[in-house]
């Protein structure tokens, strides 16, 4: 149960990528008698709210997603993952305090790896794991209201969430910190070409 006191938690979705590797439109990929956008979405309202999807503009062809989602759409229609970030953020502002970011090709996500990054962000404005050396910015936790040092970044041109990351108070989460919640790290795991999607499917059906 939540007290009056516990942080408020959304998230945001990121969809505007162009999914070069794998050669079409991952958010629409079949996955557990959805996709793996409605998979993803269906998820985080276990354990998020709001939920915002961040496409490109309102063009983008999504495949269908649970009515409690809210859209967002990128200032600069496929402008990088800091952009929509930015969109994100400023949908959830009011809403919540923090918000946990995803791709839409995350198909192991699960609420208590997310909740574990919760208890652990402490007064850092944001919650990250770095593993063998490299940070995991979209699975992460940030706070709303870096939303203005976002928006600077953007406006100077900047794209990458790993360059929010550096500038921002961070509490970094090595292999050994996220092994004591997800062991497998199934959180970190993703789909870029069409062997990961297979294999990802494979592994959900003996699940």
């Amino acid at each position: 149960m939540k007290s009056q006191s516990d942080p408020l938690l959304g998230s945001i979705v990121l969809t505007g990528g162009q999914s070069r590797r794998m050669g079409q439109a991952k958010e629409s990929l079949p996955f557990r008698g959805t996709t793996l956008l409605g998979w993803t979405v269906e998820t985080l309202l276990r354990c998020t709210h709001p939920v915002i999807i961040v496409a490109r503009d309102e063009a983008q062809d999504l495949p269908p997603v649970p009515l409690e989602a809210d859209m967002a759409y990128d200032a600069d229609p496929g402008g990088g993952p800091l952009v929509g970030l930015s969109a994100g953020l400023r949908a959830l502002q009011g809403h919540c305090d923090l918000a946990f970011v995803t791709g839409c090709d995350t198909p192991f996500l699960s609420e208590t790896p997310i909740g574990a990054l919760v208890g652990r962000i402490g007064d850092a404005q944001v919650v990250v794991p770095r593993i063998g050396g490299t940070l995991q910015p979209l699975a992460a936790i940030y706070r709303i209201d870096v939303l203005d040092q976002v928006d600077a970044l953007v406006a100077k041109g900047e794209r990458s969430l790993v360059a929010l990351v550096e500038q921002l108070r961070a509490k970094e989460l090595d292999e050994k910190a996220m092994d004591e919640f997800d062991p497998g790290r199934q959180l970190l795991r993703n789909v870029n070409s069409r062997e990961e999607y297979e294999a990802a499917v494979a592994d959900a059906e003996k699940s």
